[in-house]
């Protein structure tokens, strides 16, 4: 993301999981929305759209990928440089000159259904290897992103940070673990800092993430008016406010929507109701 900023390239990310499918990336027919039920039209998906502007594209946990998507990759990431969609008929060639293809990944050991990728594949990639990031490491990048946080604050904030990686790492928080707390969970907290509003989030971050209720109380105590402190803020600002209960079997279709068939039945008592109406209000 810093390499796009830098160049001048606009860059596509795309968050990569067990239940991605390769028309995630590439698209496919889709309802109309006001047309006639039954009108579907094709719909670009991140990957393609972005292939067809020659932009960058980043693909994130690729060892998360089911194995259909990884296959779906293979022609253009190998020496074709392009991808054939069956419902257009038409092959889209990679912009060799503006368009470059990213990939990170954790490492296996961590679990989370992370699995091995086929070396054929791993080395169509130029393999750069991350070491951890230092306390050192984490100043000087957020002195340079955050230059209106005094300095005093941040370095207290990577001591914490780095506390609690250190007790991860002996044997703390072993239900859910590994647990790693990094450079993206400082910048989120110093983003609230700097919203004026530094304590709620840092309990999303760090406290919440727990597993048990003893890990839990070792970083943050419950009851503590954590979500009363968002209810009360939303009141002040006249917005309203809906809580979300989140547990480990929700989908995304629950939070976001999704198409549901509609019985026959249904349009007809819609109909039969609307005819109703128009009698009623021709009496």
């Amino acid at each position: 993301m810093a390499l796009s900023k830098v160049t001048g390239n606009k860059v596509t990310r795309i968050n990569l999981s067990e239940q991605t499918d390769i028309s995630d990336l590439f698209g496919a027919d889709l309802p109309v929305e006001g047309a006639t039920g039954g009108t579907f039209a094709w719909r670009d998906g991140p990957f393609l759209k972005a292939l067809k502007e020659g932009h960058w594209i980043l693909l994130d946990e690729l060892n998360l990928a089911s194995q259909s998507v990884v296959e779906g990759l293979n022609s253009v990431l190998d020496h074709r440089g392009e991808i054939f969609i069956p419902e257009l008929g038409k092959t889209f060639t990679l912009k060799q000159r503006s368009t470059k293809i990213f990939a990170c990944q954790n490492p296996q050991r961590q679990g989370g259904a992370r699995k091995g990728l086929p070396q054929s594949f791993l080395n169509r990639f130029t393999q750069v290897f991350m070491e951890p990031l230092t306390s050192n490491d984490y100043k000087t990048i957020l002195c340079k992103l955050h230059p209106n946080i005094p300095v005093d604050i941040i370095e207290k904030m990577i001591e914490f940070n780095m506390i609690l990686v250190d007790k991860a790492k002996g044997g703390w928080g072993f239900q859910g673990a590994p647990w790693e707390w990094n450079l993206r969970d400082l910048t989120y907290w110093i983003r609230t800092i700097e919203r004026e509003n530094p304590g709620t989030f840092m309990s999303t971050i760090y406290a919440d993430r727990m597993r048990t209720k003893e890990d839990k109380n070792d970083v943050g105590n419950t009851y503590t008016g954590k979500s009363s402190i968002i209810q009360v803020l939303a009141q002040l600002v006249g917005q309203k406010l809906y809580s979300i209960p989140v547990s480990s079997a929700m989908d995304t279709t629950e939070l976001l929507g999704a198409f549901e068939q509609v019985s026959g039945f249904f349009y007809f008592i819609l109909n039969a109701c609307h005819f109703v109406l128009l009698c009623l209000f021709k009496v």
